[in-house]
């Protein structure tokens, strides 16, 4: 019987060894594709190399971020002050890319100032700029729909049309689950700092 709780342990301890073994393997191969970071960079669905936290975010009505103040909406997708886009240098080659989020708080912007600035009498005056517009359009569409938020927002009846009661939901006072936008922020910062002097 002691023969056997010897081999028993033996194969145990064996077993232990080899899925430990295994493990680190598995751990060092994936660290290596982490660390091939110009391979991961050149894919087309990289993402900044940060684990986010998830975060609570609750839609209020707000006196920020008024449509007249541009200084306000420059904090939204600029990470410090003088840094106009949220640009980042990734990989031995410090391949520059802009995570999605500053581009689409961009184009959020930049309608913005289309709405209050331009004159748009006579749009063939603005063949450009209603090409820019355009694009924002389709990109902030295109991110709320890759997005897909599905929180429930409580709607409310505020009138009736043909009989028929008319709701809607004004998305004011209920809290979201989100990617913690603060993080980003932060990385973005940390890899200014490091790539400022960067030229090309």
């Amino acid at each position: 019987m002691a023969q056997f709780a010897t081999h028993l342990h033996l194969f145990v301890f064996s077993l232990t060894l080899l899925l430990a073994a295994l493990n680190f393997q598995l751990f060092n191969s994936m660290i290596q594709e982490v660390l091939n970071i110009d391979h991961y960079w050149s894919t087309s669905n990289a993402e900044l190399p940060i684990r986010l936290r998830p975060a609570a975010l609750e839609i209020v009505p707000t006196e920020l971020y008024h449509i007249l103040n541009d200084t306000q909406w420059q904090t939204t997708f600029s990470p410090q002050p003088g840094y106009t886009f949220g640009f980042v240098r990734l990989g031995t080659e410090a391949t520059p890319f802009e995570p999605a989020i500053f581009h689409q708080m961009h184009c959020l912007n930049f309608l913005r100032q289309s709405l209050v600035s331009d004159d748009w009498s006579d749009v063939s005056e603005h063949g450009p700029r209603l090409w820019h517009v355009n694009h924002c359009l389709n990109m902030i569409r295109q991110a709320i729909l890759c997005n897909s938020d599905t929180t429930l927002e409580p709607s409310y009846i505020y009138g009736t049309h043909k009989g028929r009661n008319q709701s809607a939901a004004s998305g004011m006072d209920v809290w979201h689950v989100c990617r913690d936008w603060n993080q980003v922020n932060e990385f973005v910062k940390e890899n200014y700092k490091q790539t400022r002097n960067i030229s090309v």
